[in-house]
């Protein structure tokens, strides 16, 4: 998306090593717009965003059970849970 704002000519600025806000705004306007925008996908037309989340949802059972065998969730009857209490703590109190 970058790439494609900067081939578009657009001014994007980067201040102490991060985006400007007016940077930021116009890389969120541009995803946005990516994302609404429909493309021929199977032979029907589909928005971007419908696509990307048709894949993701294939990819889950191959990527839970690479989870699994890597021993860092656990699948139970209740639900799934990260196996290693201490990572499920620092998950929790970093990433949420």
């Amino acid at each position: 998306m970058v790439i494609s704002l900067i081939q578009k000519g657009q001014d994007l600025a980067v201040r102490n090593g991060l985006l400007t806000d007016k940077t930021r705004q116009l890389l969120v306007k541009s995803v946005m717009e990516r994302l609404a925008r429909y493309e021929k996908y199977q032979g029907q037309e589909v928005k971007m965003e419908q696509i990307i989340h048709s894949q993701a949802r294939s990819n889950l059972p191959k990527l839970q059970k690479a989870l699994v065998e890597r021993e860092i969730i656990e699948v139970t009857e209740s639900g799934i849970y990260l196996a290693d209490p201490l990572f499920a703590y620092w998950f929790k109190r970093e990433m949420m």
